[in-house]
């Protein structure tokens, strides 16, 4: 074998030799090697976090429960008073009663029972509430909707409108609780003020909204102190200013106002809108079922 320049004439140069694709293939490997492994990270990250994102709002272990997480979940809206008569009433209280539910959540219209004030129509009120009663249903008794004579002068058309005075509100919330007594262990007062038209012309006010609360509350608290007076169930909705107001901002706004004291027990509602209940998206701007989480 000749010799030039201290390298023998014909051996490889570089990688011309017979072995470079050994170089190749080891090089690709150590590539696909890094690859994998680095697709393999990033596919256990995505993993993680999506399995975080599902159960976002699921508790695990045996942590304590909080006061009243054991009572029975599982209830239904209702308008009782559209049945023409008992047997109507009554066979509709059974299906829900058979369908395992334990609550009814049914309008008592302030402007329907007490349209004259100081004179009240309770018949077909009292009928629902015995019905409930006879088939162990709980009530939780929505108390909205003003008569004329207690309105104010720009709200005169619009039954949806809060009382001029919360005083008057708060005396019809007595009388309810006190014709009911025990028979009624849940209310809420009042319906969505943070949106158009359920606070009237003036638009949604969390403090004013606050003043209503706490005069009925204590109103209902009086004839049955062991009733659960909750806010109104506010609507969810992106807007922040004008005729509707995010229920986000109207919460803190009852909290800002010196609400904490007041709010036996804050509702919510939860309608989606947008998606279905797998969207764990939490964000102002978004009206879904995880919205709720924001709240």
């Amino acid at each position: 074998m000749a010799y030039r320049l201290g390298r023998a004439v014909g051996q490889p140069r570089g990688w011309r030799g017979a072995g470079w694709w050994r170089h190749a293939l080891a090089l690709l490997a150590t590539l696909a090697y890094l690859a994998a492994g680095a697709g393999g990270a990033w596919w256990l990250w995505s993993r993680w976090q999506s399995v975080r994102y599902a159960e976002r709002g699921i508790a695990f272990g045996t942590s304590a429960l909080p006061a009243g997480a054991g009572v029975d979940p599982w209830g239904v809206n209702t308008a009782l008073e559209q049945y023409p008569d008992a047997q109507a009433l009554g066979r509709s209280l059974d299906l829900l009663a058979a369908g395992g539910f334990h609550w009814v959540r049914q309008r008592f219209p302030w402007a329907e029972i007490e349209p004259v004030r100081g004179s009240y129509r309770w018949e077909k009120w009292d009928a629902i509430v015995a019905e409930c009663q006879a088939r162990g249903l709980g009530i939780i008794a929505v108390i909205d909707g003003s008569p004329a004579w207690a309105r104010a002068p720009e709200d005169g058309n619009n039954p949806l409108a809060p009382p001029r005075d919360p005083a008057d509100l708060a005396a019809f919330a007595h009388a309810l609780a006190l014709r009911y007594g025990q028979a009624i262990a849940r209310y809420q007062v009042w319906d969505e003020p943070n949106l158009y038209p359920h606070w009237g012309e003036h638009g949604p006010d969390p403090a004013q909204y606050l003043q209503l609360l706490r005069e009925a509350r204590s109103a209902i608290l009086a004839a049955n102190p062991a009733a659960v007076v909750a806010t109104a169930g506010l609507a969810p909705t992106t807007e922040t200013a004008g005729r509707n107001l995010s229920e986000l901002v109207f919460l803190r706004g009852l909290y800002e106002a010196g609400g904490r004291g007041d709010l036996g027990a804050v509702a919510i509602k939860s309608f989606g809108f947008w998606s279905g209940p797998e969207d764990r998206n939490v964000d102002p701007g978004t009206l879904n079922f995880s919205r709720l989480v924001a709240v």
